[in-house]
């Protein structure tokens, strides 16, 4: 009789697991997940270094931390991170960002940040990502899908009278101008947790003569 709950008792088993549903669900999947990767990168660069390197720093000195830091930052940059090439400043700065994601997921201080308390970088490390996005060579954006299919589709749809041509080039600028010019209403695996709600056929009305 000892063992049962008394009326209005708090369950905390239950809220800690409706938490961490809750934490898990306020980050998009792609970071999650690209979180996680880094994170197994930087154990295993941990691991396989020589001497081997303690992931937690629980040794508790600021000097070591920081070489550990610049050490893998410079690991990463070189490109033994990934495939093999080297990457540029901003990956660099996504995979230390990851530890300390953890460590503040595990209520640990942020080791990449000067503990005064302002969240900035360690000077070395700041001036490490200076340094790389200076030798970086300059961004080129470029178009997944560029004006001209969209205009070119335009022109076809008015220079043909087969009913089928004109509205599958009709589609194209839709698409282009409004569904799936951000590619948040393509197709997505029901795996992905995703802020965004997919299209259906029902959500969508034609008009035409008013």
């Amino acid at each position: 009789m000892a063992a049962l709950p008394t009326p209005g008792q708090i369950d905390l088993k239950s809220l800690r697991r409706a938490a961490r549903q809750a934490i898990t669900n306020g980050v998009v999947a792609a970071n999650a997940s690209e979180q996680r990767r880094y994170w197994n990168t930087w154990r295993r660069f941990c691991r396989t270094a020589n001497p081997p390197l303690d992931p937690m720093f629980e040794h508790k000195d600021p000097n070591q931390t920081v070489d550990a830091l610049e050490c893998y930052a410079a690991w990463v940059r070189s490109g033994k991170a990934g495939r093999g090439a080297r990457v540029g400043a901003q990956t660099v700065q996504i995979a230390l960002r990851a530890i300390g994601t953890q460590f503040e997921l595990d209520r640990k201080p942020n080791p990449i940040y000067h503990p005064d308390g302002n969240k900035d970088y360690w000077k070395s490390l700041a001036r490490m990502i200076e340094g790389y996005r200076r030798q970086d060579p300059p961004p080129k954006p470029k178009l997944a899908v560029p004006v001209e299919v969209a205009t070119t589709a335009a022109k076809a749809a008015m220079l043909t009278k087969n009913p089928l041509h004109q509205a599958v080039n009709d589609l194209i600028n839709i698409a282009f101008y409004f569904l799936l010019r951000v590619g948040e209403y393509t197709y997505v695996s029901t795996k992905k947790r995703t802020r965004t709600i997919q299209f259906r056929i029902q959500d969508i009305t034609l008009w035409k003569n008013n």
